[in-house]
C-alpha cells in the first residue's frame, strides 16, 4: 500500500522528473557485444559511435541486500523510505519481483543480460586469499544493457559499490565512464556522482547506473533512524558493525538470545533510510530536472533475519532473501501510482528498459517486457517465475501463481510447496500433505532445467592490492 505523500512534495518531484516526454522513434542498436572498454576510473571517453538517443534518461539504481518487505511502499509497518516511497507514488510497484538468485554476481548478471543465472553462466564465485576467486565473468558474446544502450547513442555511466560488479567481471562493458568503489558505503558513491553532475547535464540521453552497498552488512548504528527504531537500543550497539562472518560464526548465540535478530533487523532498516536519503540527494544535487527521466529502482537480493533459522543471504530460496522490490517511473504517465501484483522476474527489467526507452535490436532481446503494464496497463502472456542457486548448496525453484515450489539436495528430492497467499512465510509445506499443485510445479521446474542447460562462462581473475585486501579484511570478508 503506497503511502499518502504531501501535495506540495508530489508536484516538485513530477516536475523535476516526470514532465511529459513527448513522442520519439526508437533507436537501432548494432549489439555490438564487444563495445569499448571503459576507462576503469577518470574522466568519460569521447564519444565516437551512434547519433546521441533521443529517448530519456534512465537512472537505473540498484540496492545491495534490500529485501521488499522492509520498504514502507510494500507495506512495512515503518517509515524506512519516504523518499523511494515518493518514487513510487508517481510510478509502478512490481509487488511480487523475483531475483533470479540470492546474491549479488549471478542476480546482478541477469539484470544486465536478460538471462536467468544458468543461461549466463555468472553462478560462482567467492572472496578467497588475494582476489575474488572463481567467479565467472559475463561473455563477451552476450549484449548487456549499457553495451544496447551505449550502441543506441546513449551516454552510459556505471557506479558500483560492490566488487563481484566490476571491469574483470564485464560489467563495465559499455561504459564511457565506470568507477568501481570497493564495497563502499554510500557516501563514497555519491561523491562521483556529484562529478558527474555537468556530463548528464549535456544535450543527449544518458543511462546512469548505481549499486549502492547500503543495507549490506555489517549494519551501522544510522542516526537519527536507528534512534527511532531500536527496540533495545543496549542489543543495537552489542551488534552495530559486527561483519557477517562474524555474526555467522554466532549464529548459534543469535538463535538463543531473543533480542538478537530484531535488533539486527532495527540496524538494517536505519541502514536502509540512510540509503534513502543519499538517493534522495541524487535526485537533488545530481539528476538534471528537464523532465524526461525514466527511474528504475531494485534490489539484487534480500536478507534474512532467522526468517528460516538463518541470518545474510546466499543460502536458501525463501522469501526474505529473493523477493526484491522493482519500481519504475516513467516519463509522461499520470495515472499513477499503479500495484501489480504478477510475479515477474528481474531477467525481464533488461527487455523493459530498452523497450521504454525506445531501442530496437537488430537480434532478439531476451526476456519478456514489462511495458505493457505500463504503457497499456495489460500484459501479454506470463509464464512461471525460475529461481536458482548454483554455489554451495543445490537450489531450485519455480513460483506460478501464489504457488511456490522450492527443492534441494544433489538430485532435488528435499522439495518445500507453499501457497504464498495463505502462508507468505512460507512455514507450511504442503509438499507433506502430496498436493498435485506440487506435482505440477516440480514438472515445470524439470522441464524448465532441462531446457535451459548450464552456459560455460569464462572465469575472471581479480587481482587485488594491499587497500582492497585491507577493506575486505575490515568487512570481515578475509581473516
Amino acid at each position: 500500500m503506497i503511502r499518502k505523500l504531501h501535495a506540495g512534495i508530489v508536484l516538485l518531484l513530477s516536475i523535476a522528473i516526470l514532465l511529459p516526454a513527448g513522442c520519439r522513434k526508437k533507436q537501432d542498436t548494432e549489439d555490438d557485444a564487444a563495445a569499448d572498454e571503459p576507462p576503469a576510473r577518470g574522466e568519460p571517453a569521447a564519444r565516437t559511435r551512434a547519433e546521441p538517443a533521443r529517448g530519456p534518461n534512465i537512472i537505473f539504481l540498484t540496492i545491495d541486500t534490500l529485501r521488499a518487505d522492509h520498504l514502507s511502499c510494500y507495506g512495512y509497518s515503518r517509515n524506512t523510505s519516504p523518499f523511494i516511497d515518493l518514487l513510487a507514488s508517481r510510478g509502478f510497484v512490481f509487488q511480487n519481483a523475483y531475483s533470479g538468485s540470492p546474491w549479488t554476481a549471478p542476480s546482478m548478471a541477469t539484470l544486465f543480460t536478460g538471462l536467468y543465472p544458468r543461461e549466463h553462466g555468472v553462478l560462482h564465485g567467492r572472496v578467497a586469499g588475494r582476489g575474488i576467486d572463481s567467479q565467472e565473468m559475463i561473455s563477451r558474446d552476450l549484449i548487456t544493457l549499457p553495451v544496447a544502450l551505449k550502441n543506441a547513442g546513449y551516454r552510459t555511466y556505471g557506479i558500483s559499490a560492490n566488487g563481484h560488479l566490476s571491469k574483470n567481471t564485464g560489467f563495465a562493458r559499455g561504459f564511457d565512464f565506470f568507477e568501481l568503489h570497493w564495497f563502499d558505503k554510500c557516501p563514497v558513491p555519491h561523491i562521483t556522482a556529484t562529478r558527474l553532475k555537468d556530463e548528464l547535464a549535456k544535450p543527449g540521453a544518458f543511462f546512469l547506473w548505481i549499486h549502492y552497498f547500503d543495507p549490506h552488512a555489517p549494519y551501522m548504528a544510522r542516526s537519527p533512524w536507528v534512534d527511532v527504531y531500536a527496540k533495545d537500543r543496549a542489543e543495537c550497539d552489542k551488534w552495530a558493525g559486527t561483519q557477517m562472518r562474524e555474526l555467522r560464526s554466532q549464529l548459534g548465540e543469535i538463535r538463543r538470545n531473543p533480542a538478537a535478530a530484531p535488533a539486527l533487523s532495527d540496524l538494517y532498516d536505519s541502514e536502509v533510510s540512510y540509503c534513502d536519503q543519499y538517493i534522495r540527494k541524487l535526485f537533488e544535487e545530481v539528476i538534471p530536472t528537464n523532465g524526461n527521466n525514466l527511474v528504475v529502482i531494485t534490489s539484487d537480493h534480500g536478507e534474512e533475519f532467522l526468517d528460516h533459522n538463518a541470518i545474510g543471504h546466499g543460502h536458501t530460496l525463501y522469501e526474505e532473501v529473493v523477493h526484491v522490490p522493482l519500481i519504475f517511473v516513467v516519463p509522461g504517465r499520470t495515472d499513477v501510482p499503479m500495484v501489480i501484483e504478477r510475479p515477474v522476474s528481474n531477467k525481464d527489467v533488461f527487455s523493459t528498459i530498452l523497450d521504454l526507452a525506445g531501442v530496437r535490436s537488430t537480434r532478439r532481446i531476451p526476456g519478456a517486457s514489462l511495458a505493457p503494464w505500463m504503457v497499456r496497463g495489460a500484459a501479454a502472456d506470463y509464464g512461471p517465475v525460475y529461481l536458482s542457486l548454483d554455489r554451495g548448496r543445490n537450489w531450485k525453484g519455480v513460483r506460478s501463481g501464489d504457488m511456490k515450489l522450492i527443492c534441494t539436495g544433489r538430485e532435488l528430492k528435499k522439495c518445500g510447496v507453499y501457497n504464498l497467499s495463505e502462508d507468505p512465510g512460507e512455514t507450511r509445506n504442503l509438499e507433506r500433505k502430496g498436493t498435485k499443485t506440487g506435482e505440477g510445479l516440480r514438472e515445470m521446474l524439470t522441464g524448465w532445467l532441462a531446457a535451459k542447460p548450464v552456459r560455460e562462462a569464462p572465469v575472471a581473475r581479480q587481482k587485488l592490492d594491499r587497500d582492497q585486501v585491507e577493506k575486505l579484511r575490515s568487512l570481515g570478508y578475509l581473516k
